[in-house]
């Protein structure tokens, strides 16, 4: 069967955009399969920073009112407070949000806490460890029609990059 559109645009942007050092943790599988991966490998590692690479719901079609939309396809890499799982760290985003803004790459808040990803899991391993979400808005999100932009796989790629080099 063939991946969802989430899992590859995790793995391109992995593979294209970031150099990380060998101390870093890489995994990538759909949410429903990565738990026990990401526990064991965060508890081995008791990582001090996560950066979680995902695609987030857009609810951004038909007759949508604007104030229900969580975010928007074409706008941007999105970038959470909040989700379901996870209450992401208020410097951690700011630095985010800064980091896009000083290098012109599109990006946009979530607007509103839904849906979750592995974040919350590693942010209470052992002492706890600082986490953002770096998302693409995703059309049709866990369908068998799921749509991106590529330009908004092309800002979280840029962001992931630039903000992994700031801070890391």
């Amino acid at each position: 069967s063939k991946r969802s559109i989430p899992t590859r645009m995790g793995r391109r942007r992995l593979k294209t955009a970031v150099r990380v050092p060998s101390s870093v943790m890489r995994t990538i599988r759909a949410e429903n399969m990565m738990t026990p991966m990401v526990m064991a490998a965060a508890s081995a590692v008791k990582p001090k920073y996560a950066i979680v690479l995902e695609g987030t719901t857009a609810s951004d079609i038909g007759e949508t009112d604007e104030a229900d939309e969580v975010c928007a396809v074409g706008k941007g890499a999105v970038l959470s407070f909040m989700d379901n799982g996870a209450i992401y760290d208020r410097k951690f985003l700011k630095l985010a949000c800064d980091t896009a803004k000083r290098l012109g790459i599109p990006y946009q808040l979530k607007r509103a806490v839904a849906g979750g990803n592995e974040a919350g899991r590693i942010q209470k391993i052992g002492t706890g460890c600082h986490v953002l979400a770096i998302s693409v808005p995703c059309r049709y999100i866990h369908s068998p029609v799921e749509m991106v932009e590529k330009s908004d796989v092309s800002a979280a790629a840029r962001l992931i990059a630039a903000f992994a080099e700031k801070t890391l």
